[in-house]
């Protein structure tokens, strides 16, 4: 008979891959060896290579860590500020806060201070996606780049179609909005109330939306 330590779950591990302990400025090297700033969140690709949003003492940036524990700057040139469309490390960003990444291995990022969302492909170009860089006024449903956001939260779904969690303006009620592939908003929940009550999910309020996840059955 198998004894119960035997058929007990291996335990889980903490495996440190970036990072000194200290917020200060990134150098690019082993990423062990390297400060990393002020992370907020953690994006991986197909390849396995993780990104990084970070911001710490007007430094912000798109950090890289392959899978060879390298760390390199993936966008950013150190200055917070709005985003210039090319090259993505000669671009300022304005305080990067969240990321995600697609089935083709572009990087979605947040920027908490335009409201602006910019898509980086993977070798490197930087694109606006959504927002009309203005974090203040309604959301308005259709050209996700006509319309001011406040966005916090950020993920993708099976289909490439990006999902924002979006705060309103001046209340912590918030909305759930979609993008579809060809770069069309739509409110999917939320009234921009507080209040969260079951049943359709456009009538109801919601709190901050920070994080968003799909199930199984891709629900969201």
């Amino acid at each position: 008979m198998e004894s119960a330590a035997a058929a007990s779950p291996p335990p889980f591990l903490l495996e440190l891959v970036a990072g000194t302990g200290a917020a200060s400025a990134t150098v690019p090297g082993p990423a062990l060896s390297s400060p990393v700033g002020m992370p907020s969140d953690v994006a991986v690709d197909s390849q396995g290579n993780r990104y990084v949003v970070s911001y710490a003492s007007g430094n912000c940036y798109v950090l890289k860590v392959s899978p060879d524990g390298t760390i390199s700057k993936f966008a950013g040139n150190g200055n917070c500020g709005s985003d210039i469309p090319g090259p993505a490390t000669a671009s300022p960003l304005s305080r990067p806060i969240s990321a995600a990444v697609d089935s083709h291995d572009n990087v979605y990022v947040v920027q908490d201070l335009t409201g602006r969302v910019v898509r980086i492909t993977p070798d490197g170009v930087l694109s606006d996606f959504a927002g009309n860089g203005s974090s203040s006024g309604a959301v308005v449903e259709g050209p996700a780049l006509q319309t001011p956001l406040r966005p916090v939260g950020i993920t993708v779904d099976r289909k490439n179609n990006v999902y924002l969690g979006v705060n309103s303006t001046g209340v912590d009620g918030g909305y759930i909005v979609r993008i579809d592939t060809f770069g069309m908003l739509s409110i999917l929940a939320g009234n921009g109330s507080t209040a969260v009550t079951p049943g359709p999910a456009r009538s109801s309020g919601l709190q901050r939306v920070y994080g968003m996840a799909f199930d199984s059955m891709g629900d969201l």
